[in-house]
């Protein structure tokens, strides 16, 4: 009996699940490579497993959650191989997200939405490919959101109680963390402070749930900041700010958020009704939504973190996931709002978005994992005591990571990340215009036996690839897509 009073939670978890396993399947599969920045996270962890200082030994430039939260696969792929703990931990993630789906529907019935409305925002979330494109592996959405999401659950637990100082203290650690995954989370936590602080009588509360965010911050961040003298605010603050202006035109990012990744060209007649149409039915949502009052915090937040993605300067496929939590929530209390002879209604948007969904994956053409490639060159990698790589993933890729690790070799992590702290002239410049990360990169990619340049040479000066090829090609490997790998002696 109690199991069947849990049947929404069920049936979004599996659909959840489902969905993002079957983007892994329709790429590349499961053992594959999920990306530079998931490789970049696990690198992290591995390295802090074996007692490198984060910001201080190696670039991270994003806040150390993400990298802890990776540790039990490091140290998965410590005792078994850099394959298996990867691509466990980039499963894992996949599960957080399907939780996350289900945290929506919980919310939903604690701020008193109908069972079927809030069925039908966890469903959104667990088929809405803005979620499940961006949360198939390691990335800072899913992780971000598992913890805004489960701080707002206790947050909108505490509106009806009298007396709630430590469940608000919770919920602002809660939401502190989830900053302490991605910088962005400070506006959700911003909008749940600044939202009590409006609200008579609710200081107190106010401040309960600031001091949790702040005691969170305190214990997470600052002894990282401490051990690393700072460095840390350089990578996470200072290089973040400064990324390229340019980013993605309004339009374009409202097409990403609202209909997620679908395949090119971005202007295509299809895209541009679908991205039209799906931005109407989320001004529609959040409009029907501000209705239910007890979700008013919510649709604040969702608007937040709309606005937030708009104007962020950088861009990248995966941002939207950002707003994903929120506008779900909104959804299921759009549903609320609708009169009974319009509820067969609140099926649209998951109808809409399944169907979107559906069509990227039958198609297949959108970014997400791809095959390995090299195996035929880990051999010859195995011999070497130290290999050198501009990703961590190619390091993965031939299972020498963590051995690397262990025998003392460099690793700087986040290879490309590392652009960002140099610049020309005052300015930030391309990988090929920028002297000093070319030098950088040749130092560190000439101090091993090895260097493989996964990332195809492509950031890479023609300078830097011919210091790499005076040592000579030890292996080399063209996949079936024409792709070549190729792993080099270097000439010391």
């Amino acid at each position: 009996m109690r199991l069947r009073g849990y049947l929404p939670e069920l049936l979004v978890f599996a659909v959840a699940v489902m969905t993002r396993a079957l983007v892994v399947a329709r790429s590349a599969g499961f053992d594959a490579s999920y990306g530079y920045d998931q490789s970049v996270y696990y690198a992290a962890s591995a390295s802090l497993l074996h007692g490198r200082t984060p910001y201080a030994d190696f670039t991270l430039l994003h806040p150390p959650v993400v990298m802890l939260a990776l540790l039990p696969a490091a140290l998965l792929g410590h005792w078994t191989s850099d394959h298996i703990g990867y691509v466990v931990g980039n499963v894992s993630f996949g599960v957080i997200g399907a939780l996350d789906a289900v945290l929506v529907v919980l919310i939903a019935r604690r701020l008193g939405l109908r069972r079927s409305a809030a069925l039908a925002g966890g469903l959104l979330y667990a088929v809405w490919f803005t979620a499940a494109g961006a949360e198939y592996s390691a990335r800072l959405e899913p992780l971000g959101n598992f913890f805004l999401l489960l701080g707002l659950l206790l947050l909108v637990s505490t509106l009806d109680r009298p007396r709630a100082g430590r469940l608000l203290l919770t919920a602002g650690a809660l939401l502190g963390v989830a900053a302490s995954v991605k910088i962005w989370f400070v506006v959700p936590l911003a909008v749940a402070v600044g939202w009590l602080l409006a609200a008579p009588g609710r200081r107190a509360r106010a401040a309960h749930v600031a001091a949790g965010a702040l005691a969170a911050g305190v214990l997470i961040d600052v002894p990282f900041l401490i051990a690393s003298r700072g460095e840390m605010w350089t990578m996470v603050v200072s290089a973040q700010l400064g990324r390229d202006t340019a980013g993605r035109p309004v339009g374009l990012r409202l097409a990403d958020l609202t209909t997620g990744a679908w395949p090119p060209p971005d202007t295509a007649p299809a895209v541009v009704i679908g991205a039209a149409a799906a931005t109407a039915l989320l001004i529609a949502l959040l409009v029907l939504a501000w209705r239910v009052r007890p979700a008013r915090l919510v649709v604040i937040m969702a608007v937040a973190a709309v606005g937030t993605l708009l104007l962020a300067p950088a861009w990248f496929q995966q941002y939207p996931d950002f707003a994903a939590g929120p506008v779900a929530v909104c959804a299921a209390a759009a549903a609320t709002a609708l009169p009974a002879r319009l509820r067969l209604a609140q099926w649209v948007p998951v109808l809409g978005a399944g169907t979107v969904t559906l069509a990227v994956l039958v198609a297949g053409d959108f970014p997400a994992t791809r095959a390995w490639g090299p195996d035929r060159l880990a051999a010859a990698a195995q011999q070497a005591r130290c290999v050198t790589s501009d990703t961590p993933a190619g390091l993965i890729a031939l299972d020498v990571l963590d051995e690397d690790l262990g025998h003392g070799c460099p690793e700087p992590v986040d290879v490309l990340g590392r652009s960002l702290l140099t610049e020309v002239d005052g300015k930030r410049v391309s990988y090929t215009d920028n002297p000093q990360w070319q030098r950088d990169v040749a130092v560190y990619l000439r101090s091993g036996d090895l260097a493989y340049p996964y990332v195809l040479g492509r950031p890479l000066s023609p300078r830097t690839l011919a210091a790499l090829r005076r040592g000579g090609i030890v292996a080399r490997y063209r996949d079936a897509s024409g792709r070549r790998f190729t792993l080099y002696r270097v000439d010391h």
